[in-house]
Protein backbone atom coordinates (compact mmCIF):
# COMPACT_ATOMS: atom_id res chain seq x y z
CA UNK A 1 0.00 0.00 0.00
CA UNK A 2 1.43 3.50 -0.97
CA UNK A 3 1.72 5.81 1.90
CA UNK A 4 -0.23 8.46 -0.10
CA UNK A 5 -3.04 5.59 0.15
CA UNK A 6 -2.42 5.45 4.16
CA UNK A 7 -2.22 9.08 4.54
CA UNK A 8 -5.50 9.18 3.18
CA UNK A 9 -7.33 6.47 4.51
CA UNK A 10 -5.92 7.70 8.00
CA UNK A 11 -7.61 11.82 6.78
CA UNK A 12 -10.83 10.28 6.42
CA UNK A 13 -11.26 8.39 9.82
CA UNK A 14 -10.08 12.11 11.09
CA UNK A 15 -13.48 13.25 8.95
CA UNK A 16 -15.37 10.68 10.19
CA UNK A 17 -14.46 11.44 13.99
CA UNK A 18 -14.99 15.35 13.41
CA UNK A 19 -18.59 14.64 12.54
CA UNK A 20 -19.47 12.37 15.10
CA UNK A 21 -18.32 15.06 17.39
CA UNK A 22 -19.75 17.92 15.60
CA UNK A 23 -22.95 15.94 15.89
CA UNK A 24 -22.42 14.87 19.84
CA UNK A 25 -22.78 11.30 18.80
CA UNK A 26 -21.00 9.03 20.61
CA UNK A 27 -18.67 6.34 19.16
CA UNK A 28 -15.57 3.94 19.59
CA UNK A 29 -12.32 4.03 17.70
CA UNK A 30 -10.51 0.92 17.55
CA UNK A 31 -6.47 2.06 16.88
CA UNK A 32 -5.71 -1.80 15.66
CA UNK A 33 -8.22 -2.47 13.30
CA UNK A 34 -8.55 1.63 12.34
CA UNK A 35 -12.91 0.98 12.83
CA UNK A 36 -15.18 3.33 14.22
CA UNK A 37 -18.10 1.95 16.30
CA UNK A 38 -21.36 3.66 17.48
CA UNK A 39 -24.94 2.65 18.30
CA UNK A 40 -27.81 4.42 17.34
CA UNK A 41 -31.23 4.01 19.62
CA UNK A 42 -34.00 3.41 16.72
CA UNK A 43 -38.05 3.36 16.84
CA UNK A 44 -37.84 0.04 18.57
CA UNK A 45 -34.24 -1.84 17.97
CA UNK A 46 -31.00 -0.50 19.03
CA UNK A 47 -28.80 -0.16 16.02
CA UNK A 48 -24.83 -1.06 16.23
CA UNK A 49 -22.60 -0.05 12.89
CA UNK A 50 -19.10 -0.07 12.34
CA UNK A 51 -16.86 2.29 9.42
CA UNK A 52 -13.82 0.87 8.31
CA UNK A 53 -11.77 2.42 5.45
CA UNK A 54 -9.60 -0.30 2.81
CA UNK A 55 -6.72 1.87 2.12
CA UNK A 56 -6.00 -0.37 -0.59
CA UNK A 57 -9.10 -0.39 -2.68
CA UNK A 58 -9.76 3.24 -1.66
CA UNK A 59 -13.30 2.24 -0.07
CA UNK A 60 -15.25 3.32 3.15
CA UNK A 61 -17.23 0.89 4.74
CA UNK A 62 -20.06 1.32 6.90
CA UNK A 63 -22.39 -2.02 8.25
CA UNK A 64 -24.62 -2.83 10.72
CA UNK A 65 -25.45 -6.62 12.07
CA UNK A 66 -29.04 -6.60 12.98
CA UNK A 67 -30.05 -7.82 16.14
CA UNK A 68 -31.71 -10.84 14.68
CA UNK A 69 -30.44 -14.73 14.20
CA UNK A 70 -32.00 -16.16 11.22
CA UNK A 71 -32.87 -20.00 11.17
CA UNK A 72 -30.31 -21.47 8.86
CA UNK A 73 -32.79 -24.36 8.01
CA UNK A 74 -34.85 -21.49 6.46
CA UNK A 75 -32.46 -20.26 4.48
CA UNK A 76 -34.22 -19.87 0.98
CA UNK A 77 -37.04 -18.05 2.61
CA UNK A 78 -34.56 -15.52 4.37
CA UNK A 79 -32.97 -15.10 0.89
CA UNK A 80 -36.77 -14.43 -0.39
CA UNK A 81 -37.27 -11.83 2.32
CA UNK A 82 -33.56 -10.05 1.87
CA UNK A 83 -34.21 -10.11 -2.11
CA UNK A 84 -37.32 -8.34 -1.38
CA UNK A 85 -35.76 -5.49 0.98
CA UNK A 86 -33.20 -4.69 -1.34
CA UNK A 87 -35.39 -4.48 -4.06
CA UNK A 88 -36.73 -1.49 -2.59
CA UNK A 89 -32.94 0.19 -1.72
CA UNK A 90 -31.82 2.80 -3.93
CA UNK A 91 -28.33 2.38 -1.51
CA UNK A 92 -26.69 -0.09 0.09
CA UNK A 93 -27.86 -3.75 0.49
CA UNK A 94 -28.77 -6.66 3.09
CA UNK A 95 -26.54 -9.63 3.16
CA UNK A 96 -27.42 -12.82 4.93
CA UNK A 97 -24.48 -14.97 7.11
CA UNK A 98 -25.65 -18.27 6.80
CA UNK A 99 -22.41 -19.64 8.71
CA UNK A 100 -22.97 -16.55 11.26
CA UNK A 101 -26.99 -17.24 10.89
CA UNK A 102 -26.91 -12.99 10.49
CA UNK A 103 -28.19 -10.29 8.37
CA UNK A 104 -26.15 -7.36 8.11
CA UNK A 105 -27.11 -3.90 5.95
CA UNK A 106 -23.84 -2.80 3.83
CA UNK A 107 -23.10 0.74 2.50
CA UNK A 108 -20.35 1.76 1.29
CA UNK A 109 -18.38 4.78 -0.70
CA UNK A 110 -15.54 4.35 -3.13
CA UNK A 111 -13.11 6.99 -3.26
CA UNK A 112 -10.45 6.55 -6.03
CA UNK A 113 -9.25 10.19 -6.79
CA UNK A 114 -12.35 11.89 -4.85
CA UNK A 115 -12.66 14.05 -1.66
CA UNK A 116 -15.27 12.93 0.75
CA UNK A 117 -16.80 15.65 2.53
CA UNK A 118 -18.12 15.95 5.40
CA UNK A 119 -21.74 15.49 4.28
CA UNK A 120 -20.78 12.62 2.40
CA UNK A 121 -20.29 10.39 5.65
CA UNK A 122 -23.48 12.65 7.27
CA UNK A 123 -25.25 11.43 4.93
CA UNK A 124 -24.08 7.43 4.95
CA UNK A 125 -24.68 7.48 8.54
CA UNK A 126 -28.16 9.20 8.34
CA UNK A 127 -29.30 7.29 5.02
CA UNK A 128 -28.41 3.75 6.81
CA UNK A 129 -30.01 4.09 10.15
CA UNK A 130 -33.27 5.34 8.12
CA UNK A 131 -33.16 1.87 6.29
CA UNK A 132 -32.37 -0.27 8.96
CA UNK A 133 -34.68 1.61 11.26
CA UNK A 134 -37.26 0.63 8.63
CA UNK A 135 -36.90 -3.33 8.03
CA UNK A 136 -35.19 -4.08 11.41
CA UNK A 137 -37.97 -5.04 13.15
CA UNK A 138 -39.99 -6.77 10.20
CA UNK A 139 -36.49 -8.98 9.84
CA UNK A 140 -37.17 -9.32 13.91
CA UNK A 141 -40.20 -10.51 13.81
CA UNK A 142 -40.02 -12.59 10.81
CA UNK A 143 -37.07 -14.38 12.87
CA UNK A 144 -39.51 -14.54 15.67
CA UNK A 145 -42.00 -16.21 13.99
CA UNK A 146 -44.49 -13.24 14.96
CA UNK A 147 -45.10 -12.95 11.56
CA UNK A 148 -44.97 -15.56 8.65
CA UNK A 149 -42.85 -14.89 4.92
CA UNK A 150 -45.92 -13.64 3.08
CA UNK A 151 -46.34 -11.05 5.81
CA UNK A 152 -42.98 -9.94 5.85
CA UNK A 153 -43.04 -9.41 1.73
CA UNK A 154 -46.62 -7.37 2.33
CA UNK A 155 -45.14 -5.07 5.21
CA UNK A 156 -42.35 -4.37 2.96
CA UNK A 157 -43.72 -3.45 -0.16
Amino acid sequence: MSDSKKNYANKLIELIKEVFEENEWKYKFDEEDNTISFTFCGDDLDMDYIFSINADMEHILLYSILPVKIDASKIAEWAIAVNHANNGLNRGTFEINAERETISYRMSQIYCDSIISKQVIYDMVHLSNLIVDHYNDKFFMLAKGMINLKDFLEKVK
